[in-house]
């Protein structure tokens, strides 16, 4: 059985009171799309601050062009599609470029490399940190584009389709980006 994620308990009975102008609606709509954006704009960005902005910004667009929601589409695939184009917005398109090249990266990360003798727990839980930043810090070698794919597909676990059609592509191209 597929897991929930959190976008899928935005159903169209919430957004028609949302767009209604139910105050308690809004809210649950703000509050459920609030992680999911920003761990979105985390990965995009890598900065805390710049993804609170891009968040809020994100989530300022969805609350007023509610009442442009159409139904074309999933709920969800349309605040992704808001929340994408917030972030790459996010400071004169920031989320384009990529921060450094892979070899750049490579050799940074090949210099702090040093194979320790004992691994404990302690020990351990700090290296399994210490990966999840470099796969942090990696996806900042691709360029915007290719990250954002890679983040809707992989990270945030969208379906194919539903990453797609967020990101305004084929399903054939956005299978091409993530690959």
């Amino acid at each position: 059985m597929p897991t929930e994620r959190p976008l899928d308990r935005l159903d169209s009975e919430l957004v028609q009171r949302a767009t209604s102008g139910e105050a308690a609606a809004v809210d649950e709509i703000v509050t459920t799309l609030t992680t999911p954006f920003y761990n979105l704009a985390l990965r995009m960005l890598h900065a805390h601050h710049d993804a609170e902005e891009a968040t809020q910004e994100a989530l300022i667009r969805v609350v007023t062009n509610l009442s442009s929601f159409q139904g074309r589409s999933r709920f969800s695939t349309w605040a992704w599609t808001i929340a994408s184009r917030a972030v790459f917005d996010h400071r004169d398109g920031q989320a384009r470029r990529a921060r450094f090249g892979p070899e750049e990266f490579g050799a940074d990360l090949a210099d702090g490399l040093a194979s320790p003798t004992a691994v404990d727990p302690e020990t351990s839980a700090i290296l399994g940190q210490v990966k999840l930043g470099c796969g942090r810090a990696m996806l900042q070698t691709l360029s915007g584009d290719l990250r954002i794919a890679y983040t809707l597909g992989e990270i945030l676990d969208l379906d194919q389709a539903e990453a797609a059609n967020a990101l305004g592509l084929s399903p054939a191209a956005y299978r091409k980006r993530l690959s």
